[in-house]
C-alpha cells in the first residue's frame, strides 16, 4: 500500500526519522563485538595477522602465516557450489496433500465429470473422482509454476547470488538474501497492432521477481531476539553517490524535493566511515584508507511502525490504525524520502530476509563461520610454524661472539661481516694471543618438536570443523583406520553435512517460496496459480558421496568371504560408479550381459572339458598299444640272449689265446736278448739293454 506522500505531514515524519535513527544508532553499538570477530574472520582467511599481533613481532623476525583456514573454506565453497549437478535444481513444487482450488474452477471440474446415462439421468462423480481430477488439475499448475520459477530464477542469476550469501555465511557465520522484490526492465517485444494489423516493435515494461544479495557490514536487524521471525525491523546501511540519489528523484514512491534539498544543503556528501569500512580498505589493499567520503548516507528500515503513528503523520485513516503494518521506509539527511507498507505477500522480516548460517545458537540473530570455530587451532598452527622456522634459523645461520679487542682496527669495524671464507687478521700479544677471535654457537634443533606440535593442531582441526582434510584429497593422517572407527566417522561427517545443507536448503527454499507468493500476487498467468508447496531435494548427496564411498570401500574389506556370497554385486557397482561419476551407469553391465558372458564361458569350459576326456582316452589307448609293442621287444631279446651269449664267451676265448700268444713271443725275445748281452760282456760291449735305456737286469 502506497500513501499519498503530498499529504504527509512533515512534522510528525520528522519525529518519526528522529526515532528511527536513534533506533539505529543503538543497534549500531550492539553489533561492534560481531564486527571485530568479522574483521578477525576474514583476516584469518586471508592469512593476515591482527595488528595487536603484528605489533608483537620484533624487527627481522620471521611473519610467515599459513593458509590453513582457507584451506578448510575453499574447498568446502567449492563443495557447496558444486553439490548440484548442471541443469538440474534442488528444489520442486508439488500440490499440497489436499490442494485447494477456487469455487469456479471446482465448478467447471464438476461439469465436466457429470455425466448423463441412457434414460437422460444425470450422474453426478463421487468424491475420488473429483479428488482425483483436482490432484491433477493442480499437478498442471504445478508444473507450470516449477518452469516459470525456475525461468526466472536464470533470469535473475540466482545462483551467484546464492553462492555469494553461501560464502558470507562460511566466512562469517551469517548469508543474507533478500527478496522477492518487483524488477522492472523495459524490453523490446514484437506486437500486433490491433487496428491495422501490422506488426511493429514496442518497447513495453516487464515486472518479474528479484533478489539481491546483502552484505553483512551494511546489515543491522533488531537485537532484542535471536531469531529473524520474532524481530521487529532490520535496518540496511547504504552509502549512494550523488548521482544514484538524483535517480531516486525520478521514482514516484520517492520524495523527490526532499532529496533535492538535502543534496543542496550537503553538496559534498554526508556518508560516515565506520571502523569496519576503514579495516576493509586497509585490508583490500596497501594505501592509507581515506577517513572522508563524497556519498550520501542512507538508512533503509524494513520493520513494523505502529498505526497510530502512522495516523498521526497522515499516512492512514483513523479507523485503520489499531494494528501494526510492516513498512518500507528510507531516511535521507534526518527526513524520511520513502514511506510504503509492504504488499500482502510479505509480512514480517523473515518473509523479505532469507538468510544462511553455518552454525547457529539461541545467543545471537548473526551466526558462527567456520573461521571463528578453527581460530584458536589456526592460531597455534601459525605460532607452530613462525616458530619452527625461527628454530631452523637459529640453526642454519651461524650464531656466535667476535673478540674484536684482538682484531686490526680494520677487521674490528667489519666484524658484523661475516660469511663463508672469512678470514681474520689478528694482532694479540701475549696473553691475548691464546684467545680465539671468533667463538661460534651451537643451537640445538627444536624443528621436529615444532612439526610434530604443528600436526598436532592440524589434526585438531580436522576435529574441531568437522571437515577432514581427506575429504578435500589429502592423504588420510591415519592409514590404520578400522571398520568401526571409519563407520563412525563417516556417520559424524554426513550428520555435519546434513546440518550444514539443511541451514542453507531452509533460507534457499524461504526465497523461493516468495517468489511463488510474487506471482500468486501479481502474474496475471492463471495457469500457474494453484495451492502448492516448495520442497528441497537431494542437496546433500553430492557432498557426501566421498564418504559414503570411503564407507563402502570399507565395508567391502570387513565383510566375511560367507557375507560377500550374499551380496548382489551388480548392483553394488551402479551405486559405486553412480557416487564416483555421475552418469556413469552405462559403464556398468546389467544382470543380463553377466550372465550371459558366464555361459558363454561355461559354454567353453565345457568344450573344453569334453576335449581334455576326449584325449585321456585316446592317451589311454595309445599307452596300452605302446606297452604291447614294448613286450614283443622284450619277448624277442630275450630269445636272442643265449646266441649272444655263445658268440661273446668264443670271442673272449679267442682273445685269451692271443694274449697268451704274445706273451709267449715277449718271454722269447727277452731270453734272446739276455744271451746276446752275456756274449757282449765277455767281449767288452756295453749291454744292449742299457743302451736302450732300459734298467739292466738284477
Amino acid at each position: 500500500m502506497a500513501f499519498n506522500i503530498t499529504k504527509l505531514n512533515e512534522n510528525e515524519l520528522s519525529a518519526l526519522a528522529r526515532n528511527f535513527r536513534a533506533e539505529f544508532d543503538t543497534e549500531e553499538k550492539n553489533r561492534l563485538p560481531q564486527e571485530t570477530e568479522w574483521m578477525q574472520s576474514l583476516r584469518q582467511v586471508k592469512a593476515k595477522y591482527d595488528p595487536e599481533v603484528k605489533a608483537k613481532f620484533g624487527v627481522g623476525e620471521e611473519r610467515v602465516h599459513p593458509h590453513y583456514t582457507r584451506s578448510k573454506v575453499m574447498p568446502l565453497l567449492a563443495k557447496l557450489r558444486n553439490r548440484i549437478p548442471a541443469n538440474e535444481k534442488n528444489w520442486e513444487t508439488q500440490p499440497t496433500p489436499l490442494p485447494k482450488i477456487s469455487q469456479e474452477q471446482l465448478s467447471q471440474i464438476m461439469q465436466s465429470l457429470t455425466k448423463q446415462d441412457e434414460s437422460g439421468n444425470i450422474i453426478e462423480p463421487d468424491r475420488k473422482q473429483i479428488q482425483e481430477v483436482v490432484n491433477r488439475f493442480a499437478e498442471e499448475k504445478s508444473a507450470n509454476m516449477s518452469v516459470l520459477i525456475d525461468d526466472q530464477l536464470t533470469e535473475d542469476g540466482y545462483i551467484h547470488k546464492v553462492e555469494e550469501a553461501e560464502r558470507s555465511a562460511v566466512y562469517y557465520g551469517t548469508g543474507i538474501l533478500k527478496g522477492a522484490m518487483t524488477e522492472i526492465s523495459t524490453i523490446k517485444e514484437l506486437l500486433q497492432n490491433e487496428i491495422s494489423g501490422e506488426w511493429e516493435q514496442k518497447e513495453i515494461e516487464k515486472h518479474r521477481p528479484s533478489c539481491d544479495t546483502i552484505p553483512i557490514w551494511g546489515w543491522f536487524p533488531d537485537t532484542t531476539s535471536a531469531t529473524i521471525d520474532k524481530i521487529n525491523y532490520v535496518y540496511e546501511l547504504h552509502a549512494y553517490t550523488k548521482h544514484e540519489m538524483r535517480k531516486l528523484t525520478k521514482r514516484p514512491d520517492f520524495r523527490g524535493d526532499v532529496i533535492g534539498e538535502v543534496l543542496k544543503s550537503n553538496p559534498k556528501g554526508d556518508y560516515k566511515i565506520r571502523q569496519w569500512g576503514l579495516n576493509l580498505k586497509t585490508e583490500g589493499n596497501s594505501n592509507q584508507p581515506a577517513v572522508t567520503s563524497e556519498n550520501y548516507e542512507v538508512l533503509e528500515r524494513n520493520g513494523f511502525i505502529d498505526g497510530y503513528d502512522l495516523w498521526k503523520a497522515g499516512a492512514i485513516n483513523e479507523e485503520d490504525m489499531s494494528i501494526e503494518y510492516f513498512c518500507n521506509c528510507w531516511i535521507f539527511g534526518g527526513r524520511i524520502i520513502k514511506l510504503m507498507v509492504w504488499p500482502d505477500y510479505v509480512t514480517s522480516p523473515s518473509n523479505l530476509y532469507h538468510l544462511f548460517y553455518y552454525d547457529k545458537d539461541e545467543t545471537s540473530i548473526f551466526g558462527t563461520g567456520l573461521p571463528k570455530i578453527l581460530r584458536d587451532t589456526h592460531l597455534g598452527v601459525a605460532a607452530c610454524t613462525v616458530n619452527a622456522l625461527k628454530n631452523a634459523a637459529w640453526v642454519a645461520e651461524p650464531c656466535g661472539e667476535i673478540n674484536i679487542a684482538t682484531l686490526l682496527p680494520e677487521q674490528a669495524a667489519q666484524a658484523q661481516d661475516m660469511h663463508p671464507g672469512k678470514w681474520l687478521i689478528r694482532h694479540a700479544k701475549g696473553q691475548d694471543a691464546n684467545t680465539t677471535a671468533l667463538n661460534p654457537y651451537n643451537i640445538t634443533s627444536r624443528t621436529s618438536e615444532m612439526l610434530a606440535l604443528k600436526a598436532m593442531f592440524e589434526a585438531q582441526g580436522d576435529m574441531e570443523s568437522s571437515l577432514p582434510s581427506y575429504l578435500f584429497g589429502m592423504p588420510e593422517r591415519n592409514a590404520d583406520v578400522t571398520t568401526k572407527g571409519a563407520a563412525t566417522r563417516l556417520n559424524s561427517l554426513i550428520d555435519f553435512v546434513k546440518g550444514l545443507i539443511g541451514n542453507f536448503d531452509k533460507a534457499n527454499i524461504s526465497f523461493i517460496e516468495s517468489v511463488y507468493n510474487w506471482n500468486m500476487k501479481f502474474n496475471p498467468d492463471e495457469s500457474i496459480k494453484g495451492d502448492m508447496q516448495i520442497r528441497a531435494i537431494g542437496s546433500a548427496n553430492i557432498i557426501i558421496k566421498e564418504a559414503v564411498l570411503e564407507s563402502m570401500a570399507f565395508m567391502w574389506q570387513s565383510l566375511p568371504p560367507e557375507a560377500k556370497a550374499q551380496v548382489n554385486w551388480n548392483e553394488w557397482m551402479k551405486d559405486m560408479f553412480k557416487l564416483a561419476l555421475p552418469g556413469s551407469n552405462k559403464y556398468v553391465k546389467s544382470q543380463e550381459q553377466v550372465d550371459a558372458e558366464q555361459q558363454q564361458v561355461q559354454a567353453k569350459q565345457d568344450e573344453i572339458d569334453t576335449l581334455n576326456t576326449e584325449l585321456a582316452k585316446v592317451k589311454g589307448q595309445y599307452d596300452l598299444a605302446k606297452a604291447a609293442n614294448m613286450e614283443a621287444k622284450a619277448e624277442k631279446t630275450r630269445a636272442e640272449i643265449p646266441h649272444k651269449t655263445a658268440a661273446l664267451a668264443l670271442d673272449n676265448e679267442r682273445k685269451r689265446v692271443d694274449t697268451a700268444q704274445g706273451e709267449f713271443k715277449n718271454v722269447k725275445t727277452l731270453q734272446e736278448i739276455g744271451l746276446a748281452e752275456m756274449e757282449g760282456e765277455a767281449s767288452g760291449q756295453r749291454p744292449l739293454l742299457e743302451e736302450a735305456g732300459t734298467p739292466p737286469a738284477v
